[in-house]
């Protein structure tokens, strides 16, 4: 349970992947990992929304993974976005 609120809390993006590194957690759990990883790209992604055009494709399709990230880490689910999921995989399980 306890890794499930830090699943959650870690989908919010950059303030989610603070979170997680702060705690530790992101190297205590591989899949905490994967999600800091994952929700660290979004993050800084959402930055780039004040390019006309390309930055706003971008934040709205950060913020629509942000929340499936989200929905799926209520549900207990793990999942991997699509475009960062496997390289955060990778990232996290040091491969």
């Amino acid at each position: 349970n306890n890794n499930k609120v830090m699943a959650i809390l870690g989908w919010l993006g950059i303030l989610g992947a603070i979170i997680l590194a702060a705690t530790g957690k992101k190297d205590e759990d591989p899949q905490l990992g994967t999600i800091f990883w994952q929700s660290l790209v979004w993050g800084l992604l959402l930055f780039l929304f004040f390019i006309p055009i390309l930055g706003w494709i971008l934040y709205i399709v950060s913020i629509i993974m942000l929340l499936i990230g989200l929905i799926m880490a209520a549900t207990g689910k793990v999942w991997q976005s699509p475009l960062v999921g496997g390289w955060a995989y990778n990232k996290a399980h040091k491969k």
